[in-house]
């Protein structure tokens, strides 16, 4: 498991848990495919950052494990509306993908950094409700 400590003192955990903490739907796999398939083309159209191969599930814990908040990826839909969202830590720093499709139209995506200046940490010892 890696692990990144925070600027509030707090740590980033990428996937301690076997079970989702989220409510929303996970992403089907046409879903994740193409939520990576626009990530990677548009890293590589900007030439910033790397490849992304995987979206991961990361928590926030404080100093004694105890879960703060959770970044899973997750799509729901409305109409004929589709909404993805991924999280993937890059250059140190932890990024939401986000990808809105209507039914005929291209896919828009948006990303948003998170946290940045993440610092490589240490797992805790114990995290409170991981198997």
């Amino acid at each position: 498991m890696r692990c990144w400590k925070l600027a509030n003192g707090n740590l980033l955990l990428e996937e301690p848990y076997d079970v989702r903490m989220s409510q929303g739907d996970p992403l089907t796999y046409s879903q994740e495919e193409l939520l990576l398939k626009t990530v990677t083309t548009r890293i590589r159209e900007t030439r910033q950052g790397e490849e992304v191969t995987a979206l991961r599930s990361y928590y926030e814990v404080d100093e004694l494990g105890r879960l703060k908040q959770f970044y899973e990826a997750y799509g729901t839909s409305h109409e004929d509306e589709l909404y993805s969202c991924g999280y993937c830590v890059m250059d140190a720093m932890l990024w939401k993908f986000g990808m809105t499709q209507e039914v005929g139209c291209e896919a828009v995506l948006t990303l948003d950094a998170i946290f940045s200046e993440l610092t490589a940490a240490p797992p805790p010892v114990r995290i409170a409700g991981a198997c």
